[in-house]
């Protein structure tokens, strides 16, 4: 790969890639002593998302807290921009990440690890050089999605979309306003990829780092939650909430942070986790009509919509399950 010129003090061997995710591109790189991880950011992050996440990862490791850390270059900078695109190194972290949890340990093993993230940045004073306007912010999503469904009522999968999308836009207009609710530091995307688990099964690690920011704790666990209690998985049309899985990572985070929470804010959990699957249904359906954000897998589907489409079922399904076990 013509971009590892810049890390040549690292001796680079080989490139490898890992994971095209839902966002960024993810290669694991061979060196002459260990390994790597180079990642290509998506342009809805600005390259001064490296200096957020230099700052909360320097600040944590004072804590004894366990980060990937970002490589320099050769030249002593935190990201290169090489044919209009961001690129950055990271420090490789040894173990595995789950895209579904299915033992309850793990999902308190996750809950604890969250709650100690949390925990850890309380006293945390920083002003965050990139910040993702829309980050949840589901009003916004809900007025796109109204756009579209006006703009392309002769789009192939209409017929697929409004049903489900009109009852988005009721069911999520009916819920209050998070937001109004006290800011906190978060990592901003805690499904149970993004945590790094070691061979005994203990998650220790939190990875992808570019949402980090301030927003209220209930819509952070809430995406948390709803990620971490479908053992179903986001790929299929069927999802499932586990109350297992959830009583688990929600008594392990409990252990480390609980007693930091408001009374308000507790009781608007179960409020977040019914709304963050109706925004990211939302998110799904508006890009089967924009077709330009997500990631998608040409190996199992003709086209970004169809797989957009699976997604936002999944989103959908989750929602109904969820507010039949509330």
């Amino acid at each position: 790969m013509n971009v590892l010129k810049y890390w040549q003090h690292l001796k680079p061997k080989s490139a490898k890639l890992i994971s095209t995710g839902f966002i960024n591109q993810t290669y694991r790189i061979e060196l002459e002593k260990g390994l790597a991880i180079l990642q290509r950011l998506h342009p809805v992050f600005s390259p001064k998302v490296n200096l957020d996440i230099l700052a909360i990862t320097d600040f944590l490791a004072s804590k004894g807290f366990v980060m990937p850390k970002l490589v320099k270059t050769d030249e002593g900078e935190l990201w290169v921009i090489d044919n209009n695109q961001c690129w950055r190194m990271l420090t490789f972290m040894e173990g595995h990440t789950f895209d579904e949890i299915q033992e309850t340990d793990a999902a308190y093993s996750a809950g604890q690890l969250v709650g100690r993230f949390h925990r850890a940045l309380l006293n945390f004073k920083y002003d965050y050089q990139s910040v993702r306007e829309n980050l949840h912010h589901t009003e916004n999503y809900l007025r796109r999605l109204e756009h579209n469904l006006r703009a392309n009522t002769q789009h192939t999968f209409y017929e697929h979309v409004s049903p489900i999308a009109n009852q988005i836009l009721e069911e999520a207009r009916k819920l209050p306003n998070l937001w109004e609710l006290p800011l906190r530091h978060c990592h901003g995307d805690l499904k149970i990829s993004n945590l790094m688990f070691n061979s005994k099964e203990e998650a220790y690690c939190l990875i992808d780092l570019d949402t980090l920011g301030k927003m209220p704790w209930p819509i952070e666990m809430g995406d948390a939650f709803r990620s971490w209690c479908n053992p179903n998985g986001e790929n299929q049309a069927n999802s499932v909430f586990n109350l297992d899985i959830y009583k688990a990572a929600l008594e392990g985070y409990q252990s480390q942070v609980w007693k930091y929470w408001k009374k308000e804010e507790r009781d608007m959990l179960p409020v977040a986790i019914k709304l963050i699957p109706l925004e990211l249904c939302a998110r799904f359906l508006i890009d089967i009509f924009e077709d330009q954000y997500w990631n998608w897998d040409p190996d199992r589907f003709k086209s970004r919509a169809e797989h957009n489409w699976l997604r936002a079922q999944s989103q959908w399904s989750l929602f109904e399950d969820i507010e039949r076990k509330l």
